[in-house]
């Protein structure tokens, strides 16, 4: 490293990170040197160039390596800083920093492609980035206070020297021979620059989003009413006129694409299609005859993708939209717009699922599509201010055909349009046909082609409608004979990961392939899951000989029943049915450390100072012991989830088995982990109302209890192993253990023993306020809602805590009928919201306070409604049917009965 960079506080930031790029294209050989050279003289990395990079990673991957799997995807969430970083200095400080911007991701990219030849180095990277990608929070609020804070600038200086150093660092250990970068010192010295970059990326990602949040707390005025006040007074801060505008500009571009689709849900998108590449990849659709003549199309075009339950559609579509994205013009629309020569296609995809709560709407699946079209057009065109000139006239939906129009004409007219949507089967029946027909309306709004493709399983009852919708669609049916080659490559793949755990006799393993693929039938699902058996990751049983022989002779013959092996093959039971209750019946994903804690509330027990003690210290054991192989826990942000949405349908089905089916032996053996919906929302609104009810929002946090009461006769010699390095602890093993000897020499009969306060000192430090408060984001946001159900156990101490909270709350709860806490014993008004919302647990309350003054208020509002009179007698309120409200499937909720 030169002296220059070494007397760091001597230069300014820039020039270092200036330098930085300079030696980091000097440690390239030439041909290296030239690509590097050449890449930054392109234009800054876009969002989808973060896709680019990673699909071109993959590719090159897997044909050098033969057990590759999707490990560049596994990066994309730390690309997606990077590329940030560089935007934003790109767009606010003009063409001066063109240079900086591009050539940082040009260093990023030569070193990945570098670095792509060695798997078992680019797997350490893959981790590596992935952690320090998880820890920043650099997100696009940077625009907002970037021009106007130097001190801001320097520290994503800092950022990015860093990661440019430790390029350079990577790039010179793959320039040494194989035999010397295989030695153990040569990989611990790596690892120690490795923990070294992560630390010190860490240490800068913090000082960013703390001095961001100064920042914007300090720009936002006391009643924002929009972002066009704020950034009219943000302008003032920028050092030129260009960049004051420039900001207004993507203040505006911003505020239009959240009235579409919010940010929150733009990154949700993202990371759903992340989530189902990393699984996997499939190429053989890319040579199908179908989808080469869908895709060349001069016209509207449609492709129609169906396959069974655990096919692997989604992982097919996820590879989809990854193949089309390397088609796609990382130039703006609006610029391609102005020329005639034929442009690449634009791309806009929505993947269905149930991860979110109302996530399959109609509003949500095309405002995402639109939100994408008009996220390719510059800040600067006049497609943002036709749209706010509009919005601003209509009382309409945001969707309405005026703004489709608008951002259909805004796309170039000499560029195709993808529209990818996975799944739309899960939607709705009326929304699924709401969704193709407003997109084959744009057929109307606009000139360039269209093509359309979706998936559906095979068996979905919308099949028919969408046939008479579509006759003339393109049409590819997944066949096991199709997923063969593929289906060998994944098990290759899984084999080859799994070594660690055990090694089989080479011609066994290529029986057990062989069979695994045969007894298959296309379904990547089934296949995941008999490997899991065979190599589980957290392996709590042996797995003998004869279990493999008994698999190959007899294995699962559908989901169903692997679903049901994989139930009785947990050994740890403690928490049963719940951990699966409690991530069914989630509004969101719970993170991991959510569902740590939300498994240790005791519903009705108000008494926390226990949970700490209970709480087991390895999370993730919690999923491999207790889920079965059934949960997955999502690398990017520790969410814990279904592998597949087809575990929640069988959890879901009545005693285990299904319920137009008999049911059987093996069924019933698991058919406590088998539940109702409506018992799944009941438990995680009893968690909600209950930990509300914890003594840590009004306390400091520390057990307040001063004893711990345990008995005799469950003590053993292993209290011994509380015997440490330093003396005073080895002196509190033998008080415990002399005072155990004295109460068993004084009665023969069983004692309790208070040793708590002995050991309080040492349990304390291990009690952690955020571990605690960890749940109380999802509690506070989601307890009304869950609290919905409450109404059918209304007879017990949980009921009694949510009558509490609606009657004299703690002051850490609001509602959304009264977040100002200011008419806090309005009935009326109470009963409007529940009314309007559906919630039957607040009109059940109110029903059995004053049945006859609630009449009166329902039927006012009632009438109100719908316009006629009321028509029940007073208190039949479970009879009544407000806006909205409906039993969930397979529930187990009964509004019309007496329960």
């Amino acid at each position: 490293m030169s002296t220059a960079l070494s007397q760091a506080a001597s230069l300014k930031p820039d020039i270092r990170l200036a330098q930085a790029l300079s030696e980091f294209c000097a440690s390239l050989n030439d041909a290296r040197a030239n690509e590097f050279k050449a890449l930054r003289t392109r234009s800054p990395p876009t969002p989808a160039d973060v896709i680019k990079l990673t699909e071109e990673i993959n590719r090159d991957g897997s044909r050098a390596h033969k057990t590759w799997r999707p490990y560049a995807t596994s990066m994309a969430l730390f690309l997606d800083k990077v590329q940030t970083l560089s935007r934003i200095g790109d767009l606010l400080l003009g063409a001066s920093q063109n240079l900086m911007a591009t050539g940082i991701w040009a260093a990023v990219k030569v070193t990945l492609g570098i670095a792509v030849g060695s798997l078992t180095f680019f797997r350490r990277i893959s981790e590596l980035f992935l952690k320090v990608g998880r820890s920043s929070h650099i997100t696009e609020d940077l625009v907002h206070v970037f021009p106007g804070s130097k001190e801001l600038q320097d520290l994503m200086c800092e950022y990015l020297i860093t990661l440019v150093s430790f390029c350079q660092k990577i790039v010179q250990v793959l320039n040494k021979p194989t035999l010397i970068r295989l030695t153990s010192p040569f990989i611990a010295f790596f690892d120690k620059e490795a923990l070294k970059f992560e630390d010190d990326l860490t240490r800068w990602s913090t000082a960013i989003d703390r001095r961001s949040v100064v920042l914007l707390s300090h720009r936002q005025v006391e009643s924002a009413d929009t972002i066009t006040k704020i950034s009219r007074t943000l302008t003032q801060w920028a050092p030129t006129s260009d960049a004051k505008k420039q900001q207004a500009l993507m203040l505006r571009s911003e505020r239009l694409q959240k009235m579409l689709c919010p940010r929150q849900e733009v990154q949700q998108r993202i990371a759903a299609w992340r989530r189902q590449r990393k699984k996997g990849t499939s190429n053989w659709l890319f040579q199908n005859t179908d989808y080469l003549k869908w895709k060349t199309f001069e016209g509207f075009s449609t492709l129609w993708i169906r396959g069974k339950l655990g096919s692997g559609k989604t992982v097919l579509m996820a590879n989809l939209v990854a193949e089309l994205y390397s088609l796609c013009s990382p130039v703006h629309a609006q610029k391609a717009a102005e020329t005639t020569a034929q442009t690449p296609p634009i791309l806009a995809y929505f993947f269905c699922n149930s991860d979110y709560a109302n996530s399959n709407t109609y509003e949500k699946v095309v405002g995402s599509i639109f939100q994408q079209f008009l996220a390719l057009c510059e800040p600067g065109s006049k497609v943002f201010a036709n749209l706010d000139e509009h919005l601003k006239r209509s009382s309409s939906s945001p969707l309405d055909t005026e703004t489709r129009s608008i951002i259909r004409n805004a796309l170039p007219k000499n560029s195709s349009l993808f529209i990818v949507l996975d799944a739309i089967d899960e939607c709705d029946p009326s929304v699924v046909v709401r969704i193709l027909s407003a997109v084959r309306q744009l057929i109307f709004l606009g000139e360039s082609p269209i093509h359309l493709c979706f998936s559906t399983r095979t068996d979905a009852p919308i099949n028919e409608r969408i046939g008479t919708l579509f006759s003339e669609a393109f049409t590819i049916t997944m066949t096991p004979s199709t997923l063969s080659s593929e289906m060998h490559s994944f098990i290759d793949a899984e084999f080859e990961r799994r070594q660690h755990i055990r090694r089989l006799d080479k011609s066994l393993e290529e029986i057990i392939k062989a069979v695994l693929v045969e007894a298959s039938e296309g379904m990547y699902l089934w296949v995941a899951l008999q490997i899991e058996a065979l190599f589980p990751l957290h392996n709590t049983t042996l797995i003998s000989p004869a279990d493999i022989l008994k698999l190959l002779e007899q294995p699962p013959k559908d989901l169903d029943e692997a679903f049901n092996r994989a139930l009785r093959r947990i050994t740890d039971t403690r928490y049963g049915k719940a951990i699966f209750q409690l991530v069914a019946g989630a509004r969101r994903p719970l993170t991991l450390a959510e569902l740590r804690i939300a498994l240790h509330v005791q519903p009705g027990e108000t008494d926390w100072s226990a949970v700490p003690l209970s709480l087991p210290p390895d999370a993730r054991a919690i999923i491999g012991l207790c889920g079965g192989g059934l949960l997955e826990i999502e690398e990017e942000d520790d969410t814990v989830r279904f592998i597949h949405h087809s575990v929640l349908q069988y959890l879901l089905s009545l005693r285990g088995h299904r319920i137009t089916d008999a049911p059987t032996a093996t069924a019933l053996a698991t058919s406590d982990y088998h539940f109702y919906q409506g018992e799944a929302d009941i438990l995680l609104g009893s968690v909600c109302v209950t930990y509300l009810h914890y003594g840590i929002f009004n306390t400091s946090l520390g057990p307040t209890s001063p004893s711990l009461v345990i008995s005799t006769d469950q003590i053993t010699n292993h209290v011994a192993s509380l015997v440490a390095t330093t003396s005073s602890e080895a002196n509190m093993a033998s008080k415990i253990v002399a005072t155990i000897k004295r109460s068993r020499v004084s009665s023969a009969q069983q004692q309790e023993l208070n040793i708590g306060q002995m050991l309080q000192r040492y349990l304390e430090p291990k009690v952690d306020a955020d571990e605690l408060l960890v749940f109380s984001d999802y509690a506070h946001e989601n307890w009304l809602w869950h609290a919905n159900f409450l109404w059918t156990i209304h007879e017990s101490k949980v009921y009694t805590l949510f009558q509490s909270l609606l009657r004299s709350p703690a002051g850490h709860v609001t509602w959304p009928f009264d977040p100002n806490r200011a008419i806090v014993h309005s009935p009326s008004n109470q009963m409007r919201w529940a009314w309007l919302n559906s919630h039957f647990g607040i009109l059940f309350d109110y029903l059995s306070i004053s049945p006859n003054s609630v009449d009166v208020a329902l039927s006012k509002l009632f009438e109100d409604t719908y316009r006629d009179p009321w028509p029940w007698s007073p208190g039949n309120m479970m009879r009544i049917p407000t806006p909205g409200w409906h039993v969930p499937k397979h529930s187990g909720l009964r509004p019309d009965s007496s329960t």
